[in-house]
């Protein structure tokens, strides 16, 4: 009796450490598939059909690169991977030239990008339009950026009872002092560079001078050029455009819009598909083909590629300037690519894409003289500037042949700073220490 209770105690343990087992590896295949899926697309784009629209979804950040792609943390969390700004544009000029691309639909659900990217997917979309193809747009609501993205659309759409935020560009600066002084801690300063005011907050307890007149500067520069591209795609003058942003442009009806020429249709989000219908001279939606810019941009003939014995290497850089990490522009890893490029003989020249509102002083040095051990070998150097190139950003690219940069880029901001607090009323007074 006892052995037969043995044996069916350890039968049962064995068949509870087997469905254990199995259970374990079952889940390491299904996480294996899920991150191989989300590594090579969930599907398989083959081929692009004739009377094809490409929608562009403005619904996340946008970012130079999407360095997200092989995170596996990110993956497993499903977090929504951030645009790629590079892969977006060679989307876009690879539709211009494809005729099975009839035209582009953007879903504007609110992006988040500076200036200059956004200047740049604009730029690209009106280089698409003059090809002679269609751009629609549609919001529920559209916030002020993607509007300036959306502004060139042929087909301007908004909700029945959507909105247009049209309402200018403006810059806020909190100040520490106050709370310093009632806690009693001092910031003792070093600073070198008359408009370098990134330590005003911890001295003062409002702007000084060059400080209020460096914003105002690069805040008209910039709405300047979105409000001109607003009023050239439009239509409309500046003076109207104005109108509209000094009043409350988010309480005005969707009619009230369309009459200011602000956006060309009023129509609910399922409506817009009639549209599209129209445009693609098709009956019914299941007729309607779709592709998204990225399931376009793995099956399009992006680069038109041919062997050329001329190589020139291209660098991304961008984020805060540091010493060592994970993040950013490392110098301790920047550094060693830059000086192996250098080296490589088949490689002439470089086009370095910076945007970066600085950091390390030191660490934008290592990187300064590494590209001029680059140019150093007879190589070329030419710098792109996307949304910052300020401060070690700017160092970094200083020494380039030709140095390129947007309209609404954020450049300069030459100077440094250090800065050390100093808690002898904090801990003497106060704290009694």
């Amino acid at each position: 009796m006892l052995k037969r209770f043995f044996i069916a105690m350890l039968g049962s343990l064995a068949a509870i450490w087997i469905s254990f087992m199995l259970f374990m590896i079952l889940g390491m295949v299904m996480v294996i598939g899920s991150i191989a899926s989300a590594l090579t697309g969930s599907t398989t784009v083959k081929s692009v059909s004739d009377n094809t629209v490409m929608v562009i979804d403005l619904d996340t950040q946008i970012t130079e690169r999407n360095d997200t792609k092989n995170d596996i943390y990110a993956i497993l969390n499903r977090q929504t991977p951030p645009m790629a700004l590079n892969d977006l544009i060679a989307a876009i000029k690879a539709a211009k030239d494809d005729d099975k691309i009839e035209g582009i639909y953007l879903k504007c659900e609110g992006s988040t990008a500076g200036s200059a990217t956004r200047y740049e997917i604009l730029r690209a979309l009106e280089d698409f339009k003059s090809s002679g193809k269609w751009i629609a747009a549609y919001a529920d609501s559209y916030t002020q950026g993607d509007y300036y993205i959306a502004s060139c659309a042929d087909h301007l759409i908004v909700n029945p009872v959507g909105a247009v935020d049209l309402h200018g560009i403006g810059s806020m600066v909190p100040f520490f002092k106050g709370l310093l002084d009632k806690v009693g801690v001092e910031m003792q300063i070093i600073k070198v560079g008359t408009y370098k005011s990134a330590v005003e907050p911890y001295i003062l307890t409002s702007m000084s001078e060059p400080s209020r007149e460096q914003t105002s500067v690069y805040i008209n520069a910039i709405w300047d050029n979105v409000a001109g591209s607003i009023c050239k795609n439009r239509g409309i003058t500046r003076e109207q455009l104005l109108t509209i942003t000094d009043s409350v442009a988010m309480t005005l009806s969707a009619k009230e819009l369309k009459d200011l020429k602000i956006v060309t249709d009023i129509k609910y989000r399922h409506e817009v598909k009639d549209l599209l219908k129209k445009l693609l001279s098709v009956d019914d939606d299941d007729d309607i083909n779709s592709i998204s810019w990225s399931d376009y941009l793995s099956v399009a003939d992006i680069a038109n590629r041919k062997e050329n014995k001329h190589k020139i290497a291209v660098y991304y850089a961008f984020g805060d300037i540091v010493d060592s990490g994970n993040e950013g522009i490392v110098s301790s890893r920047m550094v060693p690519d830059i000086l192996d490029l250098a080296e490589q003989d088949d490689i002439e020249g470089m086009v370095l894409r910076v945007n970066s509102p600085g950091g390390s002083a030191f660490a934008s040095e290592q990187i300064w003289e590494a590209l001029q051990t680059f140019k150093g070998k007879g190589k070329k150097l030419y710098v792109s500037m996307g949304d910052y190139a300020a401060s070690g950003g700017y160092y970094i690219s200083c020494g380039a042949d030709r140095i390129f940069a947007e309209p609404v880029t954020l450049t300069g901001s030459i100077g440094i700073f250090g800065m050390m607090p100093c808690v002898k009323e904090l801990v003497t007074d106060k704290l009694e220490v």
